[in-house]
This record gives structure tokens, sequence and C-alpha cells, in this order.
């Protein structure tokens, strides 16, 4: 695959889950379409049941609430730290939730809109560099926060699933920041 398709078809994926989620909290029926496609892709789901489930879950779905692999004291700061990790990779995001999965997911599908731009602008170092801040991102804050979910076990089964697929494209960021990729 070239790299062109593979940035389309990783910013799909986070596009999909960030507007999969955006439309569960608010109970929106036009995501049973979403639930079904995931099972579909083998996960074990009632997506009937995650939509009932959700739109009480969803907007608790913060770091600072999730994240029991933290100390209180980091997690009461855990807005705060993610806010910081934005701004130092360049983004300033205005939300009251910095830590919520569904700006997480925002954050990710921006990251990889700059990494698509500066591949067709041939700008190797900011590729690389965006890149690297993927990484960095899915392996301290969104990985994590997905492990540690455990609140409800009808949306853990979703967000289990999803993990799965998160943790297959650390490994593609890997291979493409170590140089083993196939693209």
């Amino acid at each position: 695959m070239n790299e062109n398709k593979l940035i389309n078809a990783r910013r799909t994926f986070y596009t999909t889950l960030y507007t999969l989620f955006r439309l569960l909290e608010i109970k929106d029926p036009s995501t049973l379409i979403i639930l079904e496609k995931i099972k579909e892709l083998g996960c074990n789901i009632d997506p009937k049941e995650i939509l009932h489930n959700a739109y009480r879950e969803i907007p608790n779905f913060l770091g600072r609430k999730i994240r029991k692999d933290l100390d209180p004291a980091a997690r009461k700061l855990y807005p705060m730290t993610i806010n910081e990790f934005y701004r130092n990779a360049g983004y300033e995001y205005l939300s009251a939730k910095p830590d919520h999965l569904t700006t997480m997911l925002a954050f990710m599908v921006q990251l990889i809109m700059d990494e698509g731009a500066n591949v067709l602008m041939k700008r190797e170092d900011e590729k690389v560099k965006i890149r690297r801040i993927q990484h960095r991102f899915l392996n301290v804050h969104l990985i994590p926060l997905l492990v540690n979910y455990e609140e409800n076990d009808i949306i853990k089964q979703l967000v289990k699933c999803i993990e799965k697929y998160v943790r297959n494209d650390l490994k593609l960021l890997h291979s493409l920041l170590t140089g083993d990729d196939k693209t």
C-alpha cells in the first residue's frame, strides 16, 4: 500500500471512531450502522445494548476517571497533563474535557491529517516528527485509557475490540518509524 493510501486508511479509522463515540454520546440511532460494521470485523458486541448503555457512559469517558493506573493526584491533574501534551505537540484544544476519549480521537485525526499534508509537501522531517507524536500519544495516553476502562461491561466489549485495532496501528507506526514498513 502506498503512503497516501495508508494515511487515508488511518485517517478514516480514527475519524470513524471519533464519529462513533460522538454519536453514541447523544444516543443517535444511526450509530447502529457503525456498530454493525464493527461487529462484522469480528468484535463480540451487541450493537443495540451498546447504544442503550452508551449515552450514560460515554460523557464520562475521561482519563481522570478511568486511568486507575495513575495515583489520585495524577488523575486529578490529568486534564492539564493532556493539554500540555497537545501544546508541546503544537496544538491547542479548547475543550473543557481534554482527557475525554472523543477529544483524544479528534487529536489523532488532526495529527494524521497533518502527516498527510507533510507527505504531499515532501517534508520528511515533519512527517517523522508527527508520527513520533502519534506513537507517543497512543502509548502514553490513548491505549492506557482504553486498557483501563472497566466501568460498564457492555461498553467494555466495544472498547477492548477497539483497543486491539489501536494497538495494531501502534505497531504500524512503529514499523514506519523504524523503517521496517512494507508500504
